[in-house]
């Protein structure tokens, strides 16, 4: 079960299935106050216990917090009477649903913004969150960042040409989670996704790969450590991977021991 709760309507079903969600497709709910996101995870809280469902995981995208009223803050119309009256709210409601969504087995996403922090007076407060990014800050209140299990942070650190290396128009994101409940925080990696089928599982490895020199590149490129040296160009990697069971295996093999030998081996205890 998956919902996509949209109150800045800046998506669509086709759009999304672009992007690869099309089993089902789904169709946006945007007509959504903060009140309503909270009803809706009630809602779903009941239709699983009804079901017996309960064990299945579930979602629900709420994008963007910063950008859904209240139903105060909707009615109103002097806004000075609704001033801080969201975070006020969600102070009470996301500790409120945090160990329901943990029962009923609900993954809740809040996409959200980086705000800078606007700070008045000669001295620089100290950051409520270590590892967020200086003088940043997310609409909300502090509920959003104390009660989150992660806490992702991505920010654009570049642009891809289709005419150069990787063979389509795209971004380079930087993603480290500020807070992490299942691992070391802070660890950052870079993704890279295509403007039109969205963020590319494949195209992240190869590039963490070429990082950490598991594969040569340059006009040839090559899986260092792989017996038959076979010898590709960039743009073809993809089609290389998709149609060559053994450079598939070879190249996944490879992802998860440089994982596991540069993240998970270097960042936990033994």
């Amino acid at each position: 079960l998956v919902s996509y709760l949209d109150s800045e309507e800046a998506t669509t079903t086709v759009r999304m299935s672009n992007l690869g969600v099309k089993y089902p497709k789904i169709k946006p709910y945007n007509d959504i106050t903060v009140e309503k996101v909270f009803k809706f995870i009630e809602g779903l809280c009941l239709y699983k216990e009804v079901k017996n469902i309960i064990d299945i995981p579930s979602i629900v995208v709420w994008d963007s917090v910063a950008n859904t009223l209240s139903q105060k803050e909707r009615e109103v119309e002097d806004i000075s009477y609704a001033l801080a009256y969201k975070a006020r709210l969600l102070s009470l409601l996301i500790p409120k649903y945090v160990s329901k969504l943990a029962i009923y087995n609900i993954c809740l996403i809040c996409v959200n913004q980086l705000r800078d922090s606007i700070q008045i007076g000669p001295y620089q407060k100290p950051k409520e969150m270590k590892f967020m990014s200086e003088g940043k800050t997310v609409p909300g209140g502090n509920t959003l960042k104390f009660n989150a299990f992660h806490f992702l942070e991505m920010r654009v650190k570049g642009s891809l040409s289709a005419d150069k290396l990787y063979g389509f128009d795209g971004i380079a994101c930087e993603v480290h989670c500020v807070k992490n409940k299942l691992f070391p925080p802070n660890i950052k990696v870079l993704i890279l996704g295509d403007f039109v089928r969205g963020f590319s599982n494949f195209w992240t490895n190869y590039s963490f790969l070429v990082s950490n020199k598991r594969i040569d590149s340059g006009a040839w490129n090559k899986i260092v450590n792989d017996p038959k040296q076979i010898k590709f160009r960039t743009k073809d990697a993809f089609n290389l991977y998709n149609t060559d069971l053994y450079f598939k295996e070879m190249f996944d093999a490879e992802t998860k021991d440089t994982i596991k030998k540069e993240l998970i081996e270097k960042n936990n205890p033994e």
